[in-house]
């Protein structure tokens, strides 16, 4: 029998036996080394490569072997990069909606919700009472009270009021009950509705305590109550005042909207 050379022994072909030592070596080997972190799915596509090429390493029976690890930190990385995009974007929709909803406060409704339903139910204006107590809920006032020009806008009747159910057990009651009782009428110029009346500049005092009693007349009645803010708004058919027992910094944007909501509007005249 002729005997190989060592050349030609290192280039003699491996025989199946060896082949299927060195394979299942191999699969072993990367069964061993490779290491999966849980932030591996999120490495800018690093673990997906590598796992590409892991999932088709072959088992001892020689099949391909499906890598489930590859599957999960596939689906993993889709998700997070799904939701951060929808996350800002409900970021936005919740500013735009507290925006909104603050320039609501502040500004008043674009359309009078009091009008509006009047109109829905067919009826030609909602009465004072509603508006100046829709005002009440809304800017945090105690009670409203409405004054009217007369007939030839000489003076200014007490028309209407509102008390609010927080400041039942209160003197505000008392207050509100003694300014449309004993002081029902003013003249044009005279007291804090007259003057707002005559001029058509609106006041607001922050605390009414401060005020002499020749400029407000029911100073003893409102310290009795226990008073604080008070503020007087014309309106095209008079004076409406607002007052609570917390101060309330002066606001413009508060006159405004009392402006806007107290405003009655008549509807016009139909031609038979």
């Amino acid at each position: 029998m002729a005997s190989q050379t060592p050349t030609e022994a290192w280039e003699c072909k491996p025989t199946a036996q060896t082949t299927a030592r060195a394979q299942h070596g191999m699969s072993s080997a990367h069964r061993d080394d490779r290491h999966i972190s849980p932030d591996s799915a999120l490495e800018g596509g690093q673990f997906g490569s590598a796992a590409s090429s892991a999932a088709g390493s072959v088992g001892e029976d020689g099949n391909e072997k499906d890598n489930s690890v590859h599957g999960m930190g596939t689906l993993r990385a889709y998700n997070v990069s799904d939701e951060l995009p929808r996350t800002s974007s409900r970021q936005q929709i919740d500013k735009l909606l507290d925006e909104s909803l603050a320039m609501f406060h502040r500004d008043g409704p674009l359309v009078n919700p009091l009008d509006a339903a009047s109109n829905a139910a067919g009826a030609s204006d909602s009465t004072m009472e509603q508006r100046m107590r829709f005002v009440c809920s809304s800017k945090g006032f105690d009670f409203g009270i409405f004054w009217k020009f007369d007939e030839g806008k000489q003076g200014l009747d007490a028309a209407a009021y509102v008390t609010m159910e927080s400041v039942a057990n209160s003197g505000v009651p008392l207050f509100v009950h003694t300014s449309y009782t004993m002081f029902t009428r003013w003249s044009t110029g005279f007291g804090m509705p007259g003057r707002i009346g005559y001029t058509g500049n609106y006041e607001w005092h922050e605390d009414v305590r401060q005020l002499p009693a020749w400029s407000f007349q029911r100073i003893r009645q409102a310290e009795q109550a226990g008073l604080r803010t008070l503020i007087g708004v014309p309106i095209e058919s008079g004076v409406v005042e607002f007052g609570t027992t917390k101060f309330v910094p002066h606001n413009i944007t508060t006159v405004s909207y009392v402006q806007k909501i107290c405003t009655q509007k008549t509807a016009p005249a139909t031609s038979i």
